[in-house]
């Protein structure tokens, strides 16, 4: 039983319940997880064993492969991951909806973005900047708070089950009980000497209002997911699929500059405890339910994601565009 008032108990809830989630998410994706190799493998750490024989660091000709999914470990730092089509009992709208999220990954795939290597080959007197990480901060953090806002407004979810699962994924985000991604991020970008002032924390509210204080490129982007989150879970889901690989990429970018941000907090649950992956298998997850509750949306919802996924192309080029050419944000 839990006792009202007892935080210790009400912490041990919430980490059970989210062992929990993640443990069914990967049981229905991940039904027969391999024997891992009795060869040394260098690994990420991982939040319980059968995670961590998932996502092992396994060489490229070895990939680790289940009957839904398939995940290469390309490097220390990123994996590619498919989900498989020839499972015999996944329906037609799933299959094309898998089909279609195999294809965006591939071609949309942020860490082969120019933006990435180029922050990661810039100039330490330009990375290090704090006018420079001011504007980073400002665009970066103005995207991330779209995707977290509109995901509230994410439709077809309001059976309670769904219900449940979407707000699980919510609560990683808006941490009631710590600190919320969005002032992980603030606090990072403090450490690495970016000049936050407090007036600048008040513009992330309502997305139509922050949208108005952007650089156009920044706010054409915060639109789009204003579009597109409460049309379908076809955006929010590319996005979490996506954003391992990004956030994977943005820290490896960051270190030449930045050697512990790996133990950033913004980081290191995305090390630790694959938290992206988790979300990126209960969005499909909880789009396959959808589609399968309303199989006529299937066309819509994949037109989404790829417009997600264009989008997400559009903010890299942004901010490629601010790392090659910082000349009017740099400060003395």
């Amino acid at each position: 039983r839990r006792v009202h008032g007892d935080s210790q108990l009400e912490a041990l809830h919430s980490k059970t319940t989210q062992h929990t989630m993640f443990t069914r998410t990967l049981t229905r994706f991940l039904p027969r997880l391999p024997v891992a190799s009795s060869a040394p493998v260098r690994t990420r750490p991982a939040v319980f064993a059968g995670a961590q024989r998932m996502f092992s660091a396994q060489p490229a000709v070895n990939p680790l492969s289940t009957p839904n999914m398939t995940v290469k470990s390309e490097s220390e730092i990123l994996r590619e991951i498919e989900f498989n089509i020839s499972t015999a009992d996944i329906t037609y709208e799933n299959k094309a909806f898998r089909s279609t999220i195999n294809q965006l990954f591939k071609k949309h795939r942020p860490s082969r973005h120019a933006f990435f290597s180029n922050l990661k080959n810039a100039s330490p007197a330009v990375v290090t900047n704090p006018g420079f990480l001011r504007e980073f901060y400002k665009r970066y953090q103005a995207a991330m708070h779209a995707t977290r806002v509109m995901v509230y407004m994410a439709p077809h979810l309001s059976h309670p089950n769904l219900r449940q699962r979407k707000i699980r994924v919510l609560l990683d985000d808006d941490a009631v009980n710590g600190l919320s991604h969005h002032r992980q991020l603030e606090n990072m970008f403090k450490k690495f000497g970016a000049s936050i002032s407090p007036e600048l924390d008040t513009i992330f509210g309502d997305c139509e209002e922050l949208a108005k204080v952007l650089d156009p490129a920044t706010s054409q982007f915060v639109n789009t997911v204003i579009d597109l989150y409460p049309k379908s879970t076809g955006a929010w889901c590319i996005a979490e699929v996506l954003s391992d690989d990004w956030l994977s990429s943005l820290a490896d970018s960051f270190s030449p500059f930045y050697p512990t941000v790996f133990k950033e907090q913004y980081f290191d649950e995305v090390f630790s405890g694959h938290v992206e992956t988790q979300h990126m298998l209960e969005t499909v997850g909880l789009t396959e339910d959808v589609l399968a509750r309303y199989p006529h949306k299937l066309d819509s919802t994949c037109q989404h994601a790829a417009q997600m996924a264009q989008n997400l192309d559009g903010l890299w080029d942004n901010l490629n565009e601010l790392v090659t050419r910082p000349e009017s944000f740099l400060t003395r």
